[in-house]
């Protein structure tokens, strides 16, 4: 892994020839809104930015916060929110197949949404909250989104996935028990890591070899 000083020189020097198209899932607070308004002032406006979450209002202050989309890009770029509650897999289903419908490409795909559950809550389709929020939904946000991300990598264009949920710090997976029916907020947090990181080895490996393929990347 490069020092931080090498990744900061790296990221000053990002300045695409084209217009990229970025998609934050959790973009409305913590890690995803801080990457997402660092991704906006370093585009300086160019860039479609698309913020995924469950709430409006917090959406709008970060999205007025962002520079001023220049007067010459008209309406070629957005700043938006889309509104998703990912906690139920067929809300991002819904949305993922609208974003199919109306976008052309993905260029940078982040996913943050999650945090830390101390009870087990099962959703109204069966599945335990933390577990939907921490892997499922992730799984699915990528699947479903691959073509958007492929159009880009064929296009020349940068195409990667970034899923940000203690890498590398998991724990060997009970696997008499994969939906975790024998629950604890420790069992969950580091289990769902280790999925998650099983999740982003299987993209890498099956697709390392396909060049329309994104590169996909999982973060503590």
């Amino acid at each position: 892994m490069p020092v931080l000083s090498v990744v900061e020189e790296s990221n000053t020097k990002y300045a695409p020839s084209y217009i990229p198209t970025a998609i934050f899932v959790g973009g409305t607070s913590g890690i995803g809104r801080a990457m997402a308004e660092a991704f906006a002032a370093q585009t300086k406006g160019h860039a479609n930015i698309i913020l995924i979450g469950r709430n409006k209002a917090p959406a709008d202050e970060i999205i007025a916060g962002f520079p001023t989309v220049p007067s010459d890009l008209g309406s070629t770029v957005k700043h938006e929110f889309v509104q998703c509650d990912a906690s139920e897999m067929k809300n991002v289903y819904n949305t993922c197949q609208e974003l199919l419908s109306r976008i052309d490409k993905i260029n940078i795909l982040v996913l943050s949404v999650g945090g830390v559950a101390f009870r087990r809550k099962d959703t109204a389709e069966g599945l335990d909250t933390s577990m939907v929020l921490r892997y499922y939904c992730r799984a699915k946000f990528i699947t479903q989104l691959l073509p958007l991300l492929s159009k880009a990598r064929t296009a020349g264009e940068d195409a990667r996935v970034l899923s940000i949920l203690a890498a590398a710090k998991g724990r060997a997976v009970d696997l008499e028990d994969p939906g975790l029916q024998n629950w604890s907020s420790s069992r969950a947090m580091a289990t769902t890591g280790t999925y998650n990181d099983i999740m982003i080895k299987v993209r890498v490996f099956t697709f390392s070899n396909r060049s329309s393929w994104p590169s996909v990347h999982d973060a503590s």
